[in-house]
């Protein structure tokens, strides 16, 4: 009897220090998760793509337009964390174009696809990469939003691996066929949502900022990136198809300070502002479900969302004032970002839809409207808006029902 007590309270004791050593195994793996998303530009450094500088840094031929890669651990890794496939890589056009027109016929034939067959995706999960719950959990998102399933491998030919990485967080795009890998960390692996937007990428989706059209939606703030990752800034060059408008809060799109060199943003609105607070990479956005909804067709609807209205480029430069206060009369500047001309020692902004110059004033590094030559308790209408000028200052909408405005770097905006 004294045996099988003592028995029991070996196991009793041995069972509480496992479940103690459980416990603090995932407590750890949840201060990491807290550590890696406190500060969110912080953590993506650390975890997106490769932290290390890249020291070769080439340019070669890719669906048979230009791009600059990075090579990295013997990877070529295009916009910080997309691992292109070396046989796709080449040194002249003539090459790439070729191999485009190949691959294309075997793409007609039934033989290549990007896409992953009956909306599946085989995976397996490597023994030695840490918080394998992330995994788990970023699948689990996936197929609630989506029409695609993930499926352990048995004896699959095509399958994604996820293991540790060299560096941080990266993927290939798309099915490439045979074993392909999403690599999430060195050491305390990527977090949850790193890991959606490195599965976005297996699935076919490449980063926001990179679109063609983005110079309708974003500046990129070329002064305040880090110069080793400038080239993770790149305009997409080759033509691939978008499902869906462009959007601010997908989790493809790079959070606005992630590779910032001073805490600026590297990435903000046309109008300077930043978008921040509309950032996400944690999920899938709306129109992340929408576009993999159009990729891989099945039962779920989901209801569309109002897009961002694109708005005017205005000759993307760096906002920089170079000229030390010395302006020439009738002569255009960038300052700030915005596109302005000195005429009679003031400064004057063409509206585009007004067809006319109106004065402005460089108020702390923004542009706004100079209304002192606006009559007061009248109506305006500047820019296709109807506004109104009382006591020096504007406001729309109705006299009971109105809110103050200003136009500040081309655009109205509340106060």
């Amino acid at each position: 009897m004294r045996k099988m007590v003592s028995s029991l309270m070996t196991l009793g004791v041995t069972g509480l220090l496992f479940l103690s050593c459980t416990n603090e195994e995932h407590k750890s793996e949840d201060f990491m998760d807290e550590i890696v998303t406190g500060k969110v530009e912080d953590s993506m450094q650390l975890s997106h793509g490769y932290p290390e500088v890249a020291t070769d840094v080439r340019e070669g031929y890719y669906m048979g337009e230009k791009i600059t890669y990075e090579v990295k651990g013997g990877d070529f890794v295009f916009s910080g964390d997309i691992l292109l496939d070396k046989k796709e890589v080449f040194d002249t056009k003539e090459e790439s174009l070729a191999y485009l027109n190949v691959k294309r016929r075997k793409r007609a034939g039934g033989v290549y696809r990007n896409l992953w067959p009956n909306n599946t995706v085989y995976y397996r999960i490597d023994s030695y990469l840490p918080a394998k719950y992330r995994v788990r959990d970023a699948i689990k998102h996936v197929e609630s939003k989506t029409n695609i399933r993930f499926v352990e491998r048995t004896n699959q030919r095509n399958y994604v691996v996820f293991r540790k990485g060299r560096g941080g967080c990266s993927s290939s795009i798309g099915m490439t066929g045979g074993v392909q890998y999403i690599n999430l960390g060195s050491e305390y692996g990527c977090p949850t949502g790193v890991t959606i937007h490195e599965i976005g990428h297996a699935l076919g989706l490449y980063h926001e900022q990179n679109r063609r059209d983005r110079e309708k939606y974003v500046r990129i703030n070329w002064n305040n990136i880090q110069p080793f990752y400038k080239s993770q800034f790149y305009l997409q060059s080759f033509n691939i198809k978008e499902y869906t408008p462009f959007d601010f809060n997908s989790v493809m799109m790079y959070h606005p300070k992630l590779w910032s060199w001073n805490r600026r943003d590297c990435i903000s609105k046309r109008d300077g502002s930043s978008y921040m607070h509309q950032h996400q990479q944690r999920r899938l956005s709306r129109l992340d479900i929408v576009g993999l909804a159009k990729m891989y067709p099945g039962n779920k609807v989901v209801p569309p969302v109002d897009p961002v209205d694109p708005v005017d480029p205005v000759n993307p430069v760096d906002p920089v004032d170079d000229n030390d206060g010395d302006y020439k009369d009738n002569t255009w500047y960038t300052i700030n970002g915005i596109k302005v001309k000195r005429r009679w020692n003031q400064w004057w902004y063409y509206i585009k839809r007004d067809r006319k110059f109106r004065k402005v004033l460089n108020v702390n590094g923004s542009w706004v409207l100079d209304g002192s030559k606006f009559r007061n308790n009248q109506h305006h209408y500047i820019d296709g808006v109807r506004v109104r000028r009382q006591n020096y200052k504007w406001y729309r909408g109705t006299w009971y029902n109105n809110r103050e405005v200003n136009y500040i770097n081309g655009r109205w905006v509340n106060v």
